[in-house]
């Protein structure tokens, strides 16, 4: 296991090298015309200083063909993966589906996941390792309900998305309310996953107070989550959601920025993974709740901004809105958190009717850090004395909010945010009324993550990443950079420094278990009799020579047969046999006088 030490957690979680997402599934309430519900569907990436190559596949879906892209630095690229649809979204309900997404990278990136229909819209922020997790608790929103209008009467309903990271992972959803497929709340639902595989449990009801918010899934190795609501209705249908972050990541203070004063009032939920949890807003020393392991507390924001702190940690899901329509997100601690830098894609919007769209960008910083900012290289697009004081934080701390024309920041583009002096906490809400709105948090968030316990395969080397972004790295190997290669067993952990705040992890690197296959010593048979030949058991892919791809092969014609296989740690082995198929003799009659 790794162990971990954090002094104050410093790490660039939604810029990374290595992705895992499980769509949730969405059901297409309408038949007609061009507009839907639940597609198009698209990955968006944004590189930073170096140009990425980033392979897209599904580890336990053979059939479907990685997907290849190249984004320039500091550009953009987009990837529809409407064409494969139905092999995309975790369907049907309750059932292990080989649909899960990796996404890996050779540079750091920023990815979020879009259902970009005309009807109902969404993003979803992707975390990178910050995702990885074994215990999460599910915050939903439960005032609005699903929409249930006809011909969609009892059809869209909230659900959670989990998908194993690695094989054989045992998972345990608890669910707060009752599913579909009877299961009931309290229940425990006990799955056991392979690498890429996902799974979709529903709540029972369309009804706000029926969703899935407090939930639990625990899990005995890494998995992400992913929390949907689906066509979520205050004045049309919306879907929310996101990417979670397990309890692990979970933090003590906060601020909300409300982000657009048309819409009036938006609100936090305040979730507690502990006892006892007392929860305060700014300086005044009476907690405004105490709330239960499990249970939420509702901030309705009014005001312009809000700091929030607490006695233990808490997550927060921020519901944002442009005018009456909205989305929601995870939200980032204060201490700790953020970025130097942030690249956000601004999508291109369905907008049929050519109404009036918002961008709108919210951004939280230390005080003296508001004057050093830029927006694709102009400093006087983020202004200083756009920024206010956050009440309550004695002054430590400032948010600004900003709108821009797509004259400035067209769709289709990408918006570049860089602070010379410190990191910050951004987020962005765009979208207009009858549209839909695309709301996200695009900073870091906290802790260094060298992953789990790795196995080494025989001559093979493995590459330990520190994270993007720190302003210095120590391992124990005297290497200062973010990226080391290793080719022996052992403990190897780092220490980074962002400023003021200084992280620790450590790893474990041992050899993998695995023996190679062994098909034994060459053979000589009889032409046309079958030899069956045995490729071992316990890896997880055989590739014969013949196309095959199963354990054992059955084989009557002489020639080598090369067998390679792979083993549930990635490790390749090869082994090969000749056969050597000899004609019987030509039988002699024999003649009885």
């Amino acid at each position: 296991m790794t162990s971990l030490l954090l002094i104050c957690m410093t790490s660039k979680a939604q810029i990374d090298t290595e992705f895992w997402f499980a769509a949730p599934d969405n059901y297409n309430w309408i038949t007609t015309g061009n507009y839907f519900p639940d597609k198009p569907l698209y990955l968006r990436f944004t590189a930073y200083e170096s140009a990425a190559n980033i392979q897209v596949y599904q580890p336990a879906n053979p059939s479907f063909a990685p997907i290849y892209i190249q984004v320039p630095s500091n550009g953009f690229q987009s990837i529809d993966l409407t064409p494969f649809f139905n092999v995309i979204e975790t369907a049907p309900v309750d059932s292990i589906v080989p649909f899960g997404l990796k996404i890996v990278s050779d540079s750091p990136v920023s990815v979020y996941f879009e259902n970009a229909g005309a009807v109902a819209t969404a993003i979803y922020t992707l975390k990178g390792r910050n995702a990885l997790g074994t215990e999460f608790l599910i915050p939903q929103q439960s005032e609005f309900m699903n929409s249930n209008f006809s011909p969609y009467i009892d059809k869209l309903k909230n659900s959670i998305v989990v998908l194993a990271t690695q094989p054989n992972t045992m998972v345990k959803i608890v669910p707060s309310k009752n599913c579909e497929a009877g299961h009931m709340a309290g229940d425990t639902i006990v799955l056991f996953m392979d690498a890429g595989e996902s799974y979709n449990v529903k709540a029972l009801s369309v009804s706000g107070w029926a969703h899935l918010d407090g939930s639990w899934v625990f899990s005995d190795k890494p998995i992400v989550v992913t929390s949907h609501e689906e066509g979520i209705f205050i004045t049309k249908e919306e879907h929310y959601g996101d990417q979670m972050i397990p309890n692990d990541k979970a933090d003590t203070a906060f601020v909300f920025v409300h982000t657009d004063f048309l819409a009036p009032w938006e609100m936090v939920y305040l979730y507690a993974p502990n006892n006892n949890t007392e929860i305060y807003h700014g300086n005044n020393p009476v907690p405004i709740a105490t709330i239960q392991r499990g249970e939420y507390y509702r901030l309705d924001m009014y005001d312009s901004a809000y700091y929030i702190h607490s006695s233990k940690p808490l997550l927060a899901y921020h519901l944002g809105l442009i005018e009456w329509t909205g989305g929601t997100d995870m939200v980032p601690g204060l201490y700790c958190h953020g970025s130097k830098k942030v690249s956000i894609y601004r999508t291109v919007m369905a907008n049929p009717f050519n109404l009036f769209l918002k961008f709108k960008m919210f951004i939280v910083v230390k005080t003296g850090f508001e004057d050093s900012f830029t927006l694709n290289g102009n400093p006087t697009l983020l202004p200083s004395n756009m920024f206010r004081p956050v009440q309550g934080t004695n002054g430590e701390w400032m948010y600004g909010l900003f709108e821009f024309p797509t004259t400035v920041i067209p769709e289709g583009s990408v918006a570049i945010v860089s602070n010379s002096e410190g990191s910050f906490l951004i987020g962005v809400n765009f979208g207009g009324s009858d549209i839909g709105a695309k709301f996200g948090y695009f900073s870091g968030y906290s802790t260094i993550n060298l992953g789990p316990d790795r196995f080494l395969c025989t001559n093979g080397s493995l590459t330990l990443d520190a994270g993007y972004g720190q302003s210095s790295y120590l391992w124990n190997t005297g290497q200062t950079t973010q990226l080391i290669t290793v080719s022996d067993t052992g403990n190897y952990w780092v220490t980074v420094n962002t400023g003021s705040c200084t992280a620790s992890d450590t790893i474990h690197i041992s050899h993998t278990p695995s023996a190679p296959p062994n098909l034994g010593p060459d053979r000589i048979a009889c032409e046309g009799t079958p030899i069956i030949l045995d490729g071992g058991e316990g890896f997880v892919q055989y590739n014969w020579s013949t196309g095959q791809n199963t354990r054992f092969i059955t084989v009557t014609n002489s020639g080598n047969y090369n067998l390679e296989v792979t083993d549930l740690h990635g490790c390749q082995f090869n082994d090969s046999v000749l056969l050597q198929a000899q004609q019987s003799p030509t039988p002699i009659p024999i003649f009885h006088h």
